[in-house]
C-alpha cells in the first residue's frame, strides 16, 4: 500500500499534494517546547532514515544523476566569487548532493558537510565531499538548506556559522515565522531525497520535531557578526507554507567588515 501511494504521488499534480500537506500539518498538535515535540517524534539521526538516504544517493551517483542547483542562491554566489580555492560548509547537507553538483561547476571548491553522527559514519568517504559532525572554524561560504527548523538551537548554530564565514552566508528553504511554533512533522520515508528507491526499504511514515525560525533574529545575528543582507528571495514548498503565518525565503548575506 505504501509503495502504491508513492507511485500515485509521482503521478498526481504537485498542487494536490501541497493542499493535502497543508491540511495534514495544520491539523496536527502544537507543542509548548522543542523538548516536548522531540519527545513525541523520531529524529534525524535515526539509522533507517540515514541508511535510506545514503543508498539512494549512491544509486544517483552511479547513474550520473545530480541534484539541480537552478534557483538556488548557492550556485550564483559561488559563481560570482573570484577563481581560486573556495571552501563551502553545508550545515545539514545530507549526503553532499549539492556539493557534488557544485563541484561540476567549479573544480576549486572544498565542500564540507556537517551532519549527524550516524550519517557521517555512513558517508566517511564519498569522493571529494568531506563529512564532519561539527561546524568548521573557518570557511568562505556557510550554507544551509531546510535544516534550521529541525534542530533544537538554530540560533546558536547560525551564530557559529556566521562567525566561521569569511565571505558569504546563504540560508535556503527556511521555515520563517515571528510566532514560535513547535510541531511534529510526519512524512513518508521515500520523501527523503530523489531518484530510484533502493531495495529493501518500505515506505513507512517517519516523524521529526519541527519548529519555526524568526527572520528578525537571523538579521540580528548577521549584523552582530558583521554581515549585510544582499538578497531575499521568497520561496515555496509544502512544509514551508503549512500555516498562514509561516513562509519561506532564501537569504544571502555578505561580510561587510
Amino acid at each position: 500500500m505504501n509503495n502504491l501511494k508513492y507511485a500515485l504521488m509521482r503521478l498526481m499534480p504537485p498542487i494536490l499534494w501541497d493542499a493535502a500537506a497543508r491540511f495534514r500539518i495544520r491539523s496536527q498538535k502544537t507543542y509548548n517546547t522543542w523538548e516536548s515535540a522531540a519527545a513525541s517524534a523520531g529524529a534525524y539521526d535515526d539509522d533507517l532514515v540515514n541508511r535510506f538516504r545514503v543508498e539512494r544517493a549512491e544509486i544517483n551517483r552511479k547513474s550520473g544523476r545530480f541534484v539541480s542547483l537552478e534557483g538556488n542562491a548557492l550556485s550564483w554566489i559561488t559563481a560570482l566569487l573570484p577563481a581560486g580555492h573556495l571552501s563551502v560548509t553545508d550545515f545539514g547537507g545530507a549526503t553532499g548532493e549539492y556539493g557534488q553538483a557544485l563541484q561540476r561547476l567549479r573544480s576549486d571548491i572544498d565542500y564540507i558537510v556537517v551532519e549527524n553522527p550516524t550519517l557521517v559514519a555512513l558517508c566517511a568517504s564519498i569522493h571529494s565531499i568531506r563529512f564532519t559532525t561539527k561546524i568548521p572554524s573557518e570557511c568562505d561560504v556557510f550554507f544551509t538548506s531546510s535544516t534550521l527548523q529541525y534542530i533544537k538551537d538554530p540560533y546558536g548554530a547560525l551564530a557559529v556559522g556566521f562567525q566561521s564565514a569569511r565571505r558569504a552566508v546563504i540560508l535556503v528553504r527556511n521555515n520563517f515565522s515571528e510566532r514560535e511554533t513547535f510541531r511534529v512533522q510526519q512524512s513518508p520515508l521515500f520523501n527523503n531525497g530523489s531518484g530510484d528507491i533502493p531495495a529493501g526499504f518500505s515506505n513507512r511514515t517517519i516523524t521529526y520535531p519541527l519548529r519555526t525560525i524568526s527572520e528578525s533574529r537571523v538579521y540580528s545575528i548577521a549584523a552582530d557578526k558583521g554581515f549585510k543582507m544582499i538578497a531575499r528571495i521568497l520561496e515555496n514548498s509544502e512544509v514551508l507554507t503549512c500555516e498562514d503565518n509561516v513562509y519561506g525565503a532564501q537569504l544571502v548575506f555578505l561580510r561587510s567588515n
